[in-house]
């Protein structure tokens, strides 16, 4: 989520017993910092505390479709398709454009400042309403629901207000960033160094590490509704292979 606010930038330190520092391999200290990036970002909210976050993900195939209120242009539009294409590759799902609004479950759109108030208030539950100011600040958002007991994700919309985040050079940051945390990748951490999740760094589009974030999540291993530390637990055993794959 693209909001520029005040925070911290924490960084990562890895505390190694002085005698077995020379021991450990650089491969297992790397691991270590994407093992804390997804527990950060897969599993925080920066808006509301969950007492017993789950992780969450799509099961089904994504029938996605995008509204253009106010007019993207080619460049825009064209920087939209090739990173459908790149989630498509990322997760293993099935992008699918959709015909029609009632058929899609995965909606894009880009409207104007004006109309961002009401475009999040349509698509924000009620319980979090006393939210929408904070969310209305925001230079763009994704929204998302899962189902109650699976934690597998129906739902997602993704609202770009396109003349604001352009004004602040966010205009495809915002399409990448906002796309890609509807699947699951949900939080914002200023903590975490190398990621576009991070409102306070400098990346504009996926990093390495965010496309190593999304093949995690979405490693057949891994199961909507985890709770965190059986996700990783599962994360150690399979990244070091799913690493090898990605070179």
């Amino acid at each position: 989520m693209r909001l520029r606010r005040f925070g911290r930038l924490v960084a990562l330190v890895l505390l190694l017993a002085p005698a077995a520092r020379a021991e450990v391999p650089a491969v297992a200290a790397a691991d270590a910092v994407v093992l804390d990036a997804f527990a950060k970002i897969a599993f925080g909210n920066e808006f509301v505390a969950e007492s017993d976050p789950r992780l969450q993900k799509w099961a089904q195939p994504i029938r996605w479709r995008s509204y253009e209120y106010v007019a993207l242009n080619d460049a825009e539009r064209g920087f939209l398709a090739a990173h459908i294409a790149r989630l498509q590759r990322l997760t293993g799902l099935e992008f699918v454009p959709a015909e029609s609004w009632p058929e899609a479950n995965f909606i894009i759109l880009f409207v104007s400042d004006d109309r961002y108030p009401a475009m999040i208030e349509r698509y924000l539950a009620p319980g979090r309403r006393h939210l929408l100011p904070r969310l209305a600040a925001t230079a763009c958002l994704g929204v998302l629901r899962h189902h109650r007991l699976t934690f597998e994700i129906e739902h997602a919309v993704a609202i770009i207000p396109l003349d604001r985040a352009r004004a602040r050079g966010l205009a495809t940051s915002c399409i990448a960033e906002e796309t890609t945390q509807v699947l699951g990748l949900l939080n914002d951490s200023d903590e975490v160094v190398g990621t576009l999740f991070n409102d306070r760094g400098d990346a504009r589009d996926l990093t390495p590490l965010d496309e190593l974030l999304v093949r995690l999540l979405y490693h057949p291993r891994l199961r909507a509704g985890m709770r965190r530390s059986e996700a990783l637990k599962v994360a150690r055993e399979v990244l070091p292979a799913l690493r090898a794959a990605g070179r």
